[in-house]
């Protein structure tokens, strides 16, 4: 172990330093892709190309170890041609995959893959190396046979340029993303080849000095290439996986790198005067409470140098924020969040939903079966977005099919969903950054608390406009009639002055008639009696006094007169609809007599009028109550309430029939 660690430091700090940064982002660039898609012909290899440039790199790392025994450089030398037959076959099986998904291995590919894992087994087994010098510096080695060597050349040359071949066939095939995303990975093989064969294989190939320990720095270029292509144009669809994996790592580092300088700074030159325990607490008060805000300043920084529709964070939530707590109307509120969301983040096609399946569409119409897909998928508190889902998972083929790159659920305390924002790709081509999904996570509770708001907003608002329609429809039947009766019976007194005393008194009574009834309606007393009512006497007195107060003759018959009923509401309902057809009778019908009668049918009572006036066109009626005729539609409206069918029949020149059937 003390040769192996004596080699590594007496090496540069970059050589190290570089072969590190080759291992440690290769691994996590391979292990990121298959994280998200297990099941994914691209990710698995894509994972296995990786792994084997990290273990390649681990070698030929290795073998410029000058200060290990010869024997061991000798064998770490002979691997790292096994290691490189293993990347070549996991670079070609990749470029057959990607991007289809699609893995066809013809025979030859069978035979030449056999052929070289035994040429991989021979390379590390067979004792086919020499070394030809050794200095401090460096050590350079030549083949027993250069036939050998050459033969591991043609078997590399073959497996890479074919691989080329093939990733270059796809970039002149292949459009739009796809198209980038492959024509990134050619270029990165392409200089990482050019660069191993010239400094390595090319040479030995002709007999040349070889150095085999620095061959891998050329594939920093892969590197960072393949980095770029995940980043900027989304290759793995592994660009917010690694973003948020890079922030936090380098967060992680600087923590706990201030940590280690701190208590070392404060141990070495302040251990006489602060306590060793008080160093560590607030080195670790500090890591910690510092944790979160150093964290958004990396997502910050991060989200700039990668996102192209950048806009002042703080600025857009302060808006965002007015907006849901201002709006009391459920349009206005969908119709300013999607616009602002869409002009700040360059938002191409959004739609919102609410409860009882309202949508306001802004380019994204989602029918009633995939609104209810989507609010199965519910995440609380955090956005859903495509590009962290598994390629073969049912979440991400119903985003991808309906066109949605992130959605953002609604949630009430019981994490039930009361409704979600669906947005597209950005009209930018870029994707969503950290920084617009913390803001959507943020005002996801704000519109919750919103939509409620808005819901009982909605519901007064309906309860405001039922109860004026309640009032009116009540003055209607019972108020405004009196009050006509009463202007007629004035007119009588003034007409015979001999029968005012009478007709005075008359009068009175109905104002007081009327004031209760006004009472009743304004306060809606209708329900204030409790226990079984006996409505017989009620509507009897009804036509008592339509009898008293026209000259149509009234006709009551109750064959049931111990008749109850439980529900006072039901009681004046029945009042209001008779009232209104003795109305109608007296203003319209021309009849010279009427008949109510009141029976009960099994838990039912059974109101009927009927008349032998002139009758009505019961077509023309209908259009009339649509029109908003307001007796009839009253009385259907009062019918509707207690659960009643009211039908109406009439011949022109043969009276109208209006029966009621109401349950007790």
């Amino acid at each position: 172990m003390e040769p192996l660690v004596d080699s590594i430091l007496s090496k540069s700090l970059f050589y190290n330093v570089s072969h590190l940064v080759i291992v440690v982002f290769a691994l996590i660039l391979g292990l990121l892709a298959y994280k998200r898609s297990p099941h994914n012909p691209n990710n698995k290899s894509f994972l296995a190309l990786n792994l084997s440039l990290a273990i390649w790199a681990i070698i030929t790392h290795l073998s410029n170890l000058t200060k290990l025994p010869i024997e061991t450089q000798i064998i770490i030398n002979r691997l790292t041609f096994t290691g490189a037959f293993a990347l070549v076959i996991a670079f070609f099986h990749f470029c057959m995959v990607f991007p289809e998904k699609k893995i066809n291995k013809p025979y030859i590919f069978r035979m030449v893959l056999i052929s070289s894992v035994l040429l991989a087994v021979y390379a590390g087994v067979a004792d086919w190396l020499l070394v030809e010098k050794v200095t401090e510096e460096t050590v350079t080695f030549i083949p027993i046979n250069l036939m050998i060597f050459q033969m591991f050349f043609m078997a590399y040359a073959l497996f890479s340029f074919w691989a080329l071949a093939i990733l270059y066939s796809k970039v002149r095939k292949l459009t739009g993303k796809k198209h980038t995303q492959v024509q990134y990975i050619f270029l990165a093989f392409l200089i990482f080849i050019i660069y191993v064969f010239s400094t390595n294989l090319i040479p030995g190939f002709f007999g040349l000095r070889f150095f085999i320990g620095h061959t891998a720095l050329g594939s920093l270029l892969f590197i960072g290439l393949a980095y770029y292509a995940v980043i900027k144009h989304r290759l793995m669809d592994i660009r917010l996986i690694v973003i948020k994996s890079a922030a936090y790592t380098i967060l992680a580092v600087l923590g706990i790198s201030f940590y280690i300088l701190m208590v070392f700074y404060f141990k070495n030159y302040y251990e006489k005067i602060i306590n060793p325990d008080i160093v560590f607490f607030a080195a670790s008060f500090a890591v910690v409470f510092g944790f979160k805000p150093l964290g958004r300043l990396i997502q910050r920084q991060a989200d700039k140098i990668f996102s192209k529709g950048r806009y002042d964070f703080n600025d857009l939530l302060k808006q965002l924020s007015r907006i849901i707590s201002s709006q009391i109307i459920l349009d206005n509120l969908a119709k300013s969040l999607l616009s602002i969301l869409s002009e700040q983040m360059k938002i191409s096609k959004s739609t919102f939903v609410g409860k009882d399946n309202y949508q306001y569409s802004e380019g994204i119409n989602l029918s009633q079966k995939a609104i209810s897909k989507i609010s199965k998928m519910v995440k609380p508190n955090e956005a859903l977005v495509a590009d962290e889902l598994e390629d073969d998972s049912a979440k991400k083929r119903l985003m991808t099919d309906l066109g949605i790159e992130v959605l953002v659920f609604f949630c009430d305390s019981e994490e039930q969903t009361v409704g979600f924002l669906a947005l597209s790709k950005k009209s930018s081509g870029d994707s969503y950054a950290l920084q617009d999904l913390r803001l959507l996570e943020i005002i996801a509770p704000q519109i919750t608390v919103a939509l409620k708001n808005i819901e009982q907003q909605t519901k007064i608002i309906e309860q405001i406009v039922e109860e004026r329609r309640r009032i009116d429809q009540d003055a209607h039947d019972h108020i405004y009639n009196r009050l006509g009766a009463l202007a007629k019976k004035a007119e009588v007194a003034e007409l015979y002055p001999e029968e005012a005393r009478a007709t005075c008194g008359l009068i009175k009574n109905d104002l007081r008639s009327a004031v209760s009834d006004l009472q009743k309606i304004v306060h809606d007393r209708s329900d204030d009696e409790k226990g079984n009512l006996y409505p017989i006497e009620e509507l009897k007195k009804i036509c008592e006094d339509f009898e008293a107060h026209s000259s149509i003759r009234m006709n009551f018959k109750c064959s049931y007169p111990d008749l109850a009923i439980a529900d006072p509401k039901h009681l004046w309902h029945l009042q209001c609809i008779l009232e209104e057809c003795l109305n109608n009778v007296r203003k319209h019908s021309k009849a010279t007599g009427v008949a109510v009668g009141i029976k009960k049918n099994k838990d039912s009572i059974v109101l009927e009028v009927k008349d032998d006036g002139v009758g009505i066109d019961t077509e023309k009626q209908k259009q009339k109550t649509k029109n908003g005729h307001q007796g009839l539609k009253g009385m259907r409206e009062r019918a509707k309430k207690i659960n009643a069918k009211l039908t109406i029949s009439s011949n022109n020149g043969k009276g109208t029939a209006i029966v009621v059937k109401a349950p007790i």
